[in-house]
């Protein structure tokens, strides 16, 4: 439990981008490894060893990875707007906007262009 314990503290300093600590990435595999660590060993505990102490603990543990996961999902949804407003989705299929009508000054309604991918 302390080693978890551990890992979501870590996790919250690789959050905050605090220097020498992993990426985010690399935390998340670690937590992941010590909490199905940690399933596996209790399962074969015995009602008697959850103990208020430790379901207490599992709880604080519970709902600092909710807000972690709160916090990703927001700064996910931050890095999608930033994108958008970098990088606008297409309307329509032209490349460079639909003309009004052909009587319009040629690149006069330009709209976004599409970004192409080149492989090779």
């Amino acid at each position: 439990m302390n080693h978890v314990e551990s890992q979501v503290q870590l996790m919250a300093a690789s959050l905050t981008g605090q220097e020498g600590v992993p990426a985010p990435d690399v935390v998340s595999e670690r937590l992941r490894s010590c909490m199905v660590a940690f399933s596996g060993l209790a399962q074969n505990f015995t009602p008697e060893q959850f103990t208020p102490a430790l379901r207490q603990r599992m709880q604080v543990i519970s709902q600092t990875l909710a807000l972690q996961r709160e916090h990703l999902v927001r700064m996910g949804a931050i890095t999608a707007q930033q994108a958008q407003v970098l990088v606008p989705q297409q309307r329509d299929g032209h490349t460079y906007g639909e003309m009004a009508s052909t009587a319009a000054p040629q690149g006069g309604r330009a709209a976004v262009s599409k970004l192409y991918h080149i492989s090779g």
